[in-house]
């Protein structure tokens, strides 16, 4: 029997209320690509207006469908906070870790910039 691949990726998205599409999108994208087993931290940086009823439902409609990915989200108010956690790692046991990111990250983080 074939072990199969654990992805573990860390996705740092900003987000506010003119933009719960796009975190919808970039959310399902991220999960197909740790595939079958993987895992994703979510480290979500939320502007000051948010909407959080709205945000947590489109959160929740892409969490409640997905059945193959292990999914860790985290909210962050402060940039230097969110930067901080980045730096720790939560994951054991897997095969490939990235980091994927919407928003510009300090010198020295090794991490994919995702188009937005």
């Amino acid at each position: 029997m074939r072990k199969v691949q654990k992805n573990c990726l860390t996705l740092v998205v900003d987000v506010c209320n003119d933009s719960l599409d796009r975190f919808k999108g970039v959310m399902n994208m991220v999960i197909r690509r740790a595939g079958f087993g993987g895992a994703v931290r979510v480290l979500v940086y939320k502007c000051k207006e948010l909407d959080f009823n709205k945000y947590v439902r489109e959160l929740n409609s892409v969490v409640a469908n997905n059945f193959s990915v292990s999914v860790f989200v985290y909210e962050f108010d402060d940039l230097n906070a969110l930067i901080n956690e980045l730096s720790k790692n939560i994951f054991s046991g897997c095969d490939n870790y990235s980091v994927l990111s919407t928003i510009d990250l300090p010198t020295g983080i090794n991490y994919e910039k995702m188009k937005q």
